[in-house]
């Protein structure tokens, strides 16, 4: 196996809890949590892709949900002022900044990530390669989103280590040829430290 030189890092579950966001809503809203965690996740793929946008999104998320009054700002300008930082990953990525090259790679929508990095809410560094899914148009597990990523950087897939909260996009990677770790969100400071423990074996 060849020295890891690269890190792509995942935002939601792995920089970001964006679950919690998701709670807040529906606590400030007075509706089912679980409904409104299983709706963002029905229409995620479609978000994520671009081929829904956040505006048809917030006219199905009342419509579905019917809560009695409605949010003060949009729908996704509340969902990122509820991000909780993931601090151990924050905390992390500062200290590797000036050692390894890092990236992101996240299913996303590109207003959701300007507001993320307007907002300063991941680590303010330089990003060697940054791809935002709803930008191109495909999503992870999808093979052609890690072919992209890939051709973005100058390394080989097995130079690159990915951290994800998926399995699935964790398998996928593997499959592709990439080093990869799947990051319980729950357990970050053990997660950041299975990521240190298989750099200093791939160092």
């Amino acid at each position: 196996m060849k020295k890891i030189k690269f890190i792509y890092f995942d935002l939601g579950g792995v920089l970001i809890d964006h679950i919690s966001s998701l709670k807040k809503i529906a606590l400030e809203l007075n509706i089912s949590e679980e409904e409104t965690i299983n709706l963002f996740q029905k229409y995620g793929d479609d978000i994520d892709r671009g081929t829904l946008s956040w505006e048809n999104f917030e006219d199905i998320f009342y419509k579905k949900l019917n809560p009695q009054y409605k949010l003060k700002s949009s729908l996704h300008e509340s969902f990122v002022e509820n991000f909780i930082i993931i601090q151990k990953t924050h905390d992390f990525i500062n200290e590797i900044k000036e050692k390894i090259d890092i990236g992101i790679l996240s299913n996303n929508s590109g207003e959701i990530f300007d507001m993320i990095q307007s907002k300063k809410i991941i680590p303010d560094i330089n990003y060697k390669s940054i791809v935002i899914s709803a930008k191109i148009d495909v999503i992870k597990p999808e093979k052609e989103i890690y072919d992209y990523a890939i051709d973005q950087i100058s390394f080989n897939p097995n130079e690159v280590l990915f951290i994800d909260d998926k399995e699935e996009n964790v398998n996928a990677a593997r499959s592709f040829g990439w080093n990869s770790i799947v990051f319980d969100t729950q357990k970050p400071a053990e997660s950041v430290d299975r990521i240190k423990e298989y750099l200093a074996d791939n160092s």
